[in-house]
């Protein structure tokens, strides 16, 4: 009915500490673990000579939690400092580690499904853990939209081959489950991305003969079924990227801070999102005072209040969630041909107001949202988001990125690690995530504008404002968004 924790010397072996884990276990009435349940303890990163942090996740039958301790020694004697107790949620705990200043836990669903959080040690509020959701890289879209003007095979292509989409070896399993299918044999092996391509070509291109029918088809009947075995391959390459994205485990570096995941097929590494990245990303909207570390935003030379910024923020954010993604990969592939984007957002807004019937819910949301951009000074707070997503400022964010001169002892794990590919493939991560939170951000923005010049008479915006949103507002964002 305990939970011994005991301390060995390392020489002589000899125990110096027993200590029982639930004197530290606040829950009245519950004195026992079950004996089938899953405890862990682990070792964090040594304070100095003379004391090591320890964590140990004690599963309870009603309840799960975290403690944490210290672990000096005071004049040949052992002393134990009880830090924190974290509360956890009550699914499957994979694995969790921890650094000098959070614990982060990998845990799975019953229905397979895993997630992971992670949370300062001694952070709480209202009396609560603090536990926040390691988002994860971006997701594959389920299906490739194809423009009329555009060839399938090259779209697809682009697509599959998109970086950090689809792992080598995930795209090689569905080019032998399709050459298994079609009874065509195709060498595998390659040495260069150049080769796998050429691969896939053959191989889906063998699934299209095998697919069509003897008789001469029309133009259209074969387009569609060239989409349709293209599709097909891009499905399975997403089913075989799953399993090679099934997290198994937690690392971290004690001294530099880095941390990640380890994947079935690979690494994922773990890191701090930048402040552009943390308050896109959020699901709840986040308020200036909660966040001290977004007075960081390079708005130099600006006096627009940040609480501003954010509220036109999460407004597009908003707008830009009522329109479905097929408008957003139209808008991507017209900024791709360095077309105009308007007539993608007026197109877009038309649909939504053709059946005021069916589309009556997203309508109220927008015009809500419509409403909070004009409880601030809008116009102030677009022209600093603006100045925040410029490319000189967005330099300026990824420049931080490698600035370690804060902590010597992550600057000497860089020194050591900067030069290796190592290094390479977490900052070019960092700097494409953080370039495309910057894509997303200036998207909602125009989305947010149509949405004001779409309401201007309900609203009565004067045409001074009207003028100056269209001419300007509509510009520079359009201008960011190519970028």
């Amino acid at each position: 009915g305990v939970f011994l924790f005991f301390l060995f010397l390392s020489q002589g072996r000899e125990c110096v500490l027993t200590i029982n884990m639930l004197e530290f276990v606040p829950t009245v009435g519950e004195a026992a673990l079950p004996d089938d349940a899953c405890h862990r303890l682990i070792k964090g990163p040594d304070g100095d000579q003379n004391s090591v942090h320890l964590a140990a996740y004690l599963d309870f039958d009603k309840h799960q939690q975290f403690s944490f301790l210290t672990v000096q020694l005071h004049r040949q004697r052992v002393f134990v400092k009880h830090v924190a107790n974290k509360s956890a949620n009550k699914h499957h705990l994979v694995d969790f580690t921890m650094d000098k200043d959070a614990v982060m836990g990998l845990w799975m669903k019953d229905n397979g499904e895993s997630f992971i959080r992670h949370s300062p040690i001694t952070g709480t509020f209202n009396g609560n853990s603090v536990w926040s959701t390691v988002t994860p890289d971006n997701q594959a879209p389920s299906s490739v939209q194809v423009f009329d003007t555009q060839e399938p095979r090259e779209t697809y292509m682009a697509a599959i081959f998109l970086p950090g989409r689809f792992s080598a070896r995930a795209i090689q399993r569905a080019a032998e489950s399709s050459g298994l299918s079609t009874g065509v044999a195709t060498d595998l092996h390659f040495s260069s991305m150049t080769e796998l391509r050429s691969i896939i070509s053959v191989t889906v291109a063998a699934e299209i003969t095998h697919a069509a029918p003897a008789y001469e088809m029309k133009p259209d009947d074969y387009r569609a079924l060239q989409i349709s075995c293209w599709q097909h391959f891009y499905s399975t390459c997403q089913q075989y990227q799953e399993l090679e994205d099934r997290p198994l485990g937690l690392f971290s570096h004690s001294s530099s801070g880095l941390a990640g995941v380890v994947l079935q097929g690979g690494l994922s590494f773990i890191r701090s999102c930048e402040n552009l990245e943390m308050v896109y990303l959020s699901r709840e909207p986040l308020l200036h005072d909660q966040m001290p570390g977004l007075t960081s935003f390079p708005v130099r030379g600006l006096t627009t209040n940040m609480t501003d910024i954010l509220a036109v923020l999460y407004a597009c954010r908003d707008i830009a969630a009522q329109f479905p993604a097929c408008s957003f990969e139209q808008l991507n592939s017209t900024l791709e041909q360095g077309a105009d984007p308007a007539p993608i957002i007026q197109a877009a807004f038309a649909s939504l107001y053709e059946d005021r019937k069916e589309s009556v819910g997203q309508q109220e949301a927008i015009e809500e949202a419509v409403a909070r951009l004009l409880d601030v000074p809008l116009f102030d707070a677009f022209n600093s988001l603006h100045y925040i997503l410029d490319s000189q400022c967005m330099a300026i964010e990824i420049m931080e990125l490698s600035n370690t001169s804060h902590d010597p002892d992550r600057a000497l794990w860089c020194q050591r690690i900067f030069s290796s590919s190592l290094a390479t493939l977490y900052l070019s991560g960092s700097c494409r995530q953080l370039c495309h939170t910057r894509r997303l951000i200036c998207r909602d923005m125009l989305f947010g504008v149509y949405a004001v010049l779409q309401h201007r008479n309900e609203i009565g915006l004067p045409n001074q404002d009207c003028w100056s949103l269209a001419s300007d507002g509509l510009t520079r964002t359009t201008q960011l968004l190519r970028a």
